[in-house]
């Protein structure tokens, strides 16, 4: 399910576009800082989902966002989780390049 994308304005500080994606029971927002229209007019927005997993916003049938369902919405956890146990080895070397003194240059 999906709520539909619209404007939040807030007092001077929020202005932007929400859309929510329901998941897994979990309410999903988008990564995205999308701006809205803020003046005394009414405004068309549009979603476009695509079969690709992309997807496009439109306000007034002009795009403002696009991009990729999978970036730009957190469903699912990430691939990379940093382990925060992990310690470097107090004899770990910070110098960016080593040389080595048995290299020889080739023939």
């Amino acid at each position: 399910p999906l709520s539909p994308p619209g404007p939040d304005i807030c007092g001077p500080g929020t202005k932007k576009v929400h859309v929510i994606f329901n998941y897994k029971g979990k309410n999903v927002l988008i990564n995205k800082d999308i701006r809205c229209k803020d003046d005394e007019f009414t405004h068309l927005y549009t979603l476009v989902v695509r079969p690709d997993n992309t997807y496009e916003v439109k306000i007034d049938n002009a795009r403002v966002e696009s991009g990729s369902l999978e970036e730009d919405w957190d469903f699912l956890p990430p691939k990379k989780i940093k382990d925060p146990e992990a310690k470097k080895p107090d004899d770990w070397d910070e110098r960016a390049k080593i040389d080595d003194p048995e290299d020889t240059k080739p023939e």
